[in-house]
């Protein structure tokens, strides 16, 4: 029984594990990639616009690869942006060809991936060349799971299919009725050239009528053959439309009289009222970081009517207008060395523009730069040696003074010394009789005891005055030496 059980257990387990094998692989393979918009109606003539996506079913993933077929002779690329991607890093740039009806593309980001369920990849933007039905195909594709493994789980490669009108419609047949009015010659006071695109969208027309005109029809379509469906009677010679949207339009109108409709007129007119919706400003690889001409790579796209030049301003330089060779590379004229900044517009063919800028530095060469250091150290240098020279001069200019002091008091105390000796000696002359007679007094008779006490305290007071004179005046001959 036991053994049975064991065996029993044992089936079970590989049912379960041929069961994860077949429906659990499959589950794993979830992810979808689809176009948005994936259908619609678009005239030829105009653009369409849809976006790559991915669905991942609830997995993180960090790669997906894909080639998307289109047919070339119904529609045209006109750009392939990865502009709000989920992904970071490219191992294929999004590339196309408009001859062989392709579109690539390979990119991925790092851990911890995307998980979502309307990841965008990238933009396409088409331009409706002919009428038919176009279909967008994944020829093949791939969404790796940000497993370690990584495993491919696509599962689904949903197609888009859309339906491009021609923009010729069926008209009225043209007037056999002589004496109707012939097509009236409209203007624009707001959209007066049909090449040019305006940033409006408020529409005002003109156009002349005869007396005998009756009533006016008219009509604003996408689609440049149309038969104007509006009447107005009594006739009107203006008509102002609003909240027009972007795109190309053509204004369309009719006049009647008393012989029928005639002739219908058809005015082209185009509004573009949004910036460009991407402007993106990369410094060009360059070997010299002190090449004093600095190149960029511009990036910009506008959907609707085109970039039509670039309007750049570096630092405080007046604004240059640049319009775009096809490369894609603005290259500046000489700046500085040192560090600047470049503020550019890119601007559409209606006037909107969107700005950007980027912070670049201009390296001084190695010469240069010993150049400004042996500047820089000379310049500390050179106002260093001129205060020591001062200084020298200030200390020489003392001392030569003092020594001129010294000299002027030590010929001074010298004259001093020379009036002191001179005195004393007279004065020590005078003292020196005195004393003598005292002594012829001494030798004649006797002294009195006072008399003899002056003579011998005169002899004592000389001798001790000529001591001091003599040492004061040496000590200020040493001090003044």
């Amino acid at each position: 029984m036991k053994d049975k059980k064991i065996q029993f257990l044992k089936f079970a387990m590989f049912l379960g594990f041929f069961a994860f094998l077949i429906f659990g692989a499959k589950a794993a393979e979830a992810a979808t990639l689809y176009f948005s918009p994936s259908s619609g109606n678009f005239s030829v003539g105009n653009i369409l616009n849809t976006s790559v996506l991915v669905n991942t079913q609830g997995k993180a993933i960090n790669n997906s690869s894909a080639v998307i077929n289109f047919p070339a002779s119904l529609l045209e690329v006109i750009s392939v942006s990865k502009s709000g991607s989920i992904f970071s890093l490219w191992v294929e740039e999004p590339a196309f060809s408009n001859s062989a009806g392709t579109i690539s593309f390979d990119g991925g980001l790092p851990t911890p991936g995307f998980n979502g369920t309307a990841g965008k990849i990238v933009n396409i933007v088409f331009r409706i060349r002919n009428a038919g039905t176009a279909s967008l195909v994944f020829s093949s594709g791939a969404v790796l799971a940000n497993d370690g493994y990584g495993t491919d789980i696509l599962q689904t490669m949903a197609q888009a299919q859309f339906n491009l009108i021609s923009e010729e419609r069926p008209v009225a047949p043209p007037p056999t009725a002589l004496g109707t009015p012939q097509a009236p010659e409209i203007s624009s006071p707001t959209h007066p050239d049909s090449n040019k695109w305006y940033a409006k969208n408020i529409a005002t027309f003109t156009w002349p009528i005869s007396p005998d005109v009756t009533a006016t029809r008219l009509l604003v379509e996408r689609l440049s053959v149309t038969e104007p469906i509006v009447l107005y009677t009594p006739p009107i010679s203006q008509k102002t439309i609003e909240n027009m949207g972007d795109g190309v339009w053509y204004f369309n109108a009719q006049l009647r009289n008393n012989s029928g409709w005639g002739d219908i007129a058809h005015f082209k007119f185009q509004v573009d009222t949004k910036q460009p919706d991407r402007f993106d400003i990369q410094l060009a690889p360059r070997k010299d970081p002190t090449e004093r001409r600095v190149k960029f790579v511009f990036d910009a796209h506008d959907e609707m009517s085109g970039i039509d030049h670039y309007e750049v301003r570096i630092d405080d330089r007046a604004d240059e207008i640049w319009v775009d060779d096809g490369s894609g590379v603005y290259g500046t004229s000489p700046v500085s060395h040192g560090n600047h900044i470049l503020i550019a517009k890119a601007v559409d063919r209606a006037g909107n523009f969107v700005t950007n800028s980027i912070e670049f530095a201009v390296e001084q060469s190695p010469l240069f730069k010993f150049g400004f250091f042996a500047i820089d150290v000379l310049s500390i240098i050179i106002p260093l040696l001129g205060l020591l020279v001062l200084l020298f001069l200030l200390l020489w200019y003392v001392w030569r003074r003092y020594q001129l002091f010294k000299k002027r008091v030590h010929k001074e105390v010298q004259e001093v010394d020379e009036s002191v000796h001179k005195s004393f000696d007279s004065l020590r002359k005078d003292v020196r009789e005195h004393i003598a007679r005292l002594e012829n007094v001494k030798s004649r008779r006797q002294l009195s005891e006072e008399e003899d006490q002056l003579m011998h305290q005169l002899k004592k007071n000389l001798d001790n005055a000529e001591k001091i004179i003599d040492k004061e005046v040496k000590d200020v001959e040493k001090e003044i030496k």
